[in-house]
């Protein structure tokens, strides 16, 4: 007991002040720390800071990746339109039948008001069109119904489905009443004996009679269904071609006839019978649906973007500019 007491009794008290400043200087990490410190209470000027409100695009890309899962893949031999091709497949089906309406919208709510309703038409449209590459882009779908199914699952595809196969079977009766309408006159006229033939052998006028008509759309029909069967629209080029081609030469003959109507026939018909603005919001509320669905056909957007080569958003961008800015001209 008296060794443990002895143990147990205090001692000189050492100087712990020196020795912990010792033991820390002679620690490898305490110059580390000193280092650490010094380095945080050093930066550099403000003024060559980045800005973290506008960052870079490659800021950009490392806060927030983006993958895109192309379908076909990016450099596949399935891609064989060109931006110019794309650009022509775009423009035959946009420009449809609905420009055939687009006098009555001018006429109706004038030149200023139906002019802007076409810009604004034309840029939302065009839009649409990106927002749909994109969705394309993101999800792996190169149609409706596959970007759809992604996004929302099975049933929102089949519901998307029918909507489009009613909205596009009664826009396909629309442009068979209209191809009808059309070429019947137009061949009458430029094959005269066909109109004999009919009226002699049928016994049939066909300016009072719909059944030359008829068998024109039947014979149009049958002649068109091998076109039906094609994979891509890469294979309907050539088709396209022939619909821009008559589409400009639609454009060439109603320029030549106002020109003619207005500034030879009639010369000042154009000042008196022009109508720029309308003061009726009903004359606006008429002309904006026909001006809205002569931009509205971009059924195969997605069609085109998986043919395009090379399908950077750049050449993207630059086929939708090219359709919607040919389209609104």
């Amino acid at each position: 007991m008296k060794t443990q007491k002895a143990t147990m009794s205090p001692s000189p008290r050492p100087n712990t002040m020196n020795s912990n400043t010792t033991i820390l200087r002679n620690d490898s990490s305490y110059k580390q720390t000193i280092a650490i410190m010094q380095s945080s209470l050093s930066f550099k000027p403000l003024v060559s800071r980045h800005s973290t409100f506008w960052p870079s695009a490659q800021e950009l890309l490392q806060k927030h990746p983006s993958f895109e899962f192309l379908n076909p893949e990016f450099d596949s031999d399935l891609r064989k339109s060109s931006p110019l091709t794309s650009v022509v497949n775009l423009v035959a089906t946009v420009c449809g039948g609905g420009v055939l309406t687009l006098p009555i919208a001018f006429a109706r709510a004038g030149i200023i008001p139906s002019t802007v309703m076409m810009i604004f038409s034309a840029a939302m449209t065009e839009f649409a069109m990106y927002i749909l590459c994109s969705c394309a882009r993101r999800t792996g779908g190169k149609s409706y119904g596959d970007v759809t199914r992604i996004a929302f699952g099975i049933k929102a595809q089949i519901a998307v489905t029918i909507i489009l196969a009613v909205f596009l079977s009664l826009v396909m009766v629309a442009f068979m009443v209209l191809v009808k309408d059309i070429w019947t006159p137009l061949i009458m006229h430029v094959i005269p004996a066909l109109k004999t033939h009919c009226i002699d052998q049928w016994h049939v006028d066909p300016d009072f009679s719909k059944l030359p008509s008829d068998v024109f759309l039947v014979g149009f029909i049958i002649l068109s269904l091998p076109l039906l069967f094609q994979k891509d629209l890469y294979a309907l080029r050539h088709t396209c071609y022939v619909g821009l081609a008559s589409l400009i030469l639609l454009i060439v003959a109603i320029c030549g006839r106002s020109y003619q109507l207005n500034f030879v026939t009639d010369v000042g018909a154009f000042e008196k019978n022009v109508k720029w603005t309308t003061h009726d919001i009903n004359d606006i509320i008429y002309a904006f649906p026909i001006i809205v669905l002569s931009f509205f056909s971009i059924y195969n957007v997605l069609g085109v973007h998986s043919s395009l080569v090379n399908p950077t958003r750049e050449r993207v961008k630059y086929v939708l500019d090219g359709t919607i800015g040919f389209c609104l001209l």
